[in-house]
């Protein structure tokens, strides 16, 4: 299991977790956005794409896991007991839960706990998983945490859901200006990851997505480049 963070926000609840006692809005009539990711629920590109969802209408829900987790594919934890704990609410109203084990874990917690149970949604009309640090192209997808979230998300049969109709997926990729992977790169040319594009990209590729007809058997996978620092 991955070693937790020293800030005690981020600490799992060795307890069943509850629901929380804030007013939930059942008749919510906005589309609803699932949001995932692998790089850990303290990823930059997590939130701001969040809090740009709620902003342009969206009722979302992130689940993440406590740490990054680099190219867990579909891994997931069977034999070791799963902690979760809600954090502060983001933005007006995006309840946000941090979970102590794989990426996949977070979407089974989703789907399992937090979306009938919690949120007491019957559907969701989307799942993104993302904004992943780096490219996922070509052999990358083989073991791409980002991948896998999305593809798990459109394919696995849910009971709650109206129909038993999984939603549509997206995942999406921050690509540094160069087809070298990021490691390549110099650090001083990535300090920072830019997530500005890439969020603004989201969210009209998400609108494209709401408004098309659901496409059998098939994921989006967007990959969307960052300038080169200048200077």
């Amino acid at each position: 299991m991955a070693t937790l963070p020293k800030d005690t926000s981020f600490q799992v609840e060795d307890k069943v977790l509850t629901p929380p006692a804030v007013a939930i809005d059942n008749d919510d009539e906005r589309p609803k956005v699932l949001l995932l990711n692998d790089d850990g629920i303290k990823s930059k590109g997590l939130k701001e794409l969040a809090i740009a969802l709620e902003e342009e209408g969206y009722a979302v829900c992130v689940v993440s896991p406590l740490t990054n987790q680099i190219h867990p594919s579909f891994s997931v934890t069977i034999q070791e007991t799963i902690r979760a704990k809600k954090l502060e609410t983001w933005g007006k109203n995006i309840f946000c839960f941090a979970v102590s084990g794989f990426p996949m874990n977070c979407l089974k917690f989703a789907y399992g706990e937090v979306i009938p149970k919690i949120l007491k949604w019957d559907e969701i009309d989307l799942v993104i998983a993302g904004i992943n640090k780096g490219r996922n192209i070509g052999t990358d997808l083989l073991y791409s945490g980002t991948i896998a979230l999305a593809s798990a998300a459109r394919f696995e049969n849910e009971t709650f859901m109206k129909n038993n109709k999984t939603p549509k997926s997206l995942a999406v990729s921050l690509c540094p200006p160069s087809i070298r992977s990021t490691s390549s790169l110099s650090s001083s040319q990535f300090l920072d990851w830019d997530f500005d594009i890439a969020v603004k990209a989201t969210i009209q590729i998400t609108k494209l997505l709401l408004n098309a007809e659901q496409t059998p058997n098939v994921i989006w996978n967007c990959n969307i480049p960052q300038r080169p620092k200048q200077g």
